[in-house]
């Protein structure tokens, strides 16, 4: 499953499994978008709005402790 799918299905499961607000499971998702978009380029860019998301080969696996530290900051 592409990064992509998985923020669609996660998008799915807080509205129809959570029962979750409109506008908290588009928040949601924009953080996960976030997230990907900084682990991506190494920036946290626009929201999807205003620059669609690319997929790219990243591997979480390859997520690092440092990476989550940055991207809090």
């Amino acid at each position: 499953m592409t990064a992509l799918e998985w923020i669609q299905q996660y998008e799915s499961y807080l509205s129809l499994v959570k029962n979750r607000a409109n506008n908290t499971v588009r928040s949601y998702a924009m953080d996960a978008e976030l997230l990907y978009r900084f682990v991506t380029t190494g920036e946290l860019g626009k929201r999807r709005v205003k620059m669609p998301l690319q997929e790219s080969p990243f591997e979480w696996g390859a997520f690092t402790e440092e990476m989550a530290v940055e991207y809090m900051r």
